[in-house]
Order: structure tokens, then sequence, then C-alpha cells
């Protein structure tokens, strides 16, 4: 029943159109076989899905933690192409974000940013996780890597009572987890 219509049923596949499209269209220049049929053959024709990264997500109690990273973007403000740095700061039980654009990632951007994000979740976590930010640790040293905290980010941890940490460095994207951080 295909035979007379792989060809219209391959132009489509390449196409991106759904099996029910391909069977709706083919339908109307006279197939008239089962959408059953047509699938097994569009899959068929598919290209195979990529494997996926598969992550453990992970659970602290209600403020237990935050995590706190950088990212760069780059914007047209009034036809001008602009860098700006975006401080995403994320309360690891609820997942609530908080995010803020400034221009740099320097230290006293980073502790205003802070600031704010404490002031909008009306409190700081007990723990603040960090993506190994220069402005936040300065390299790290020993057998177990332990960081060496910048001096002036300290006292303000310290102000605000969380415990800073950083993840250990190639495991990016576990922030919160006690075996990944120090």
């Amino acid at each position: 029943m295909l035979d007379p219509y792989r060809e219209e049923i391959k132009d489509r596949v390449a196409k991106g159109l759904t099996t029910t499209r391909i069977l709706r269209e083919v339908q109307e220049l006279g197939y008239a076989g089962g959408r059953t049929v047509l699938g097994e053959y569009v899959r068929t024709l598919r290209a195979p899905l990529a494997p996926r990264k598969v992550t453990r997500r992970f659970e602290t109690p209600k403020g237990e933690e935050l995590q706190a990273d950088w990212s760069t973007y780059r914007v047209t403000i009034g036809g001008v192409t602009t860098v700006i740095q975006v401080l995403a700061v994320v309360l690891a039980h609820s997942r609530k974000a908080f995010l803020w654009a400034t221009d740099s990632q320097k230290l006293a951007r980073l502790l205003e940013g802070l600031e704010l994000a404490f002031a909008a979740f009306q409190g700081v976590a007990l723990k603040a996780i960090f993506d190994n930010m220069a402005v936040v640790t300065l390299g790290r040293v020993g057998a177990d890597r332990r960081p060496i905290w910048n001096p002036g980010f300290l006292p303000f941890a310290q102000h605000y009572g969380f415990e800073p940490a950083v993840c250990r460095i190639a495991h990016p994207d576990r922030k919160g987890y006690a075996s990944y951080c120090t």
C-alpha cells in the first residue's frame, strides 16, 4: 500500500512534518492504508534520536541552599549591540529564580546582585553555591583542591550568614550536591 507513495512520504519527512500531517496529505493523494503502517515507515526514515544526557535531580530542604552564576549575553539596545551580564540566583528547594542584568561581573556587582536577590527572596539560604567565579575564589590549593576565598567576598558571606561553596571543577551542572561542592 505504501509503495506508490514512498517518495511523497520521504519528501514530507525531510520537511519535518508529523506523521499525522503526512497521513492526511497522502490520503488526499489516494493512500488507503492506516496510520500504524505509515508511522512504522516514517520511523525508519527519521534520523535516530541523539542520546539524552541524564542528570540526577537533587533535593534540599527549604532555606538550605541557593545557587548563583553569571551568563553573558549580547543584546541590541537603541540599535547598538551591547554586552550584558546576567546574575541568576536560584533557590535550590523551590527553583525560584532571581535574574539581574548589569554591566560587569566584578565583585561589587556580584555583591549588589546578591543583596537584591536576598531582598527579593526575603531572606538568605544557609549555603550559597557558586560555579568557580574568579571574584568568589582566587583558585584552589592542596590535594583536596580547597578554594582560596577572595578576601573581599568572605566578609559579605559572614555578614549575611551564609556558607559559601564552589562546585568541583568540571561539574558545573551539579551545583548543590555536597560531594560535588567544597
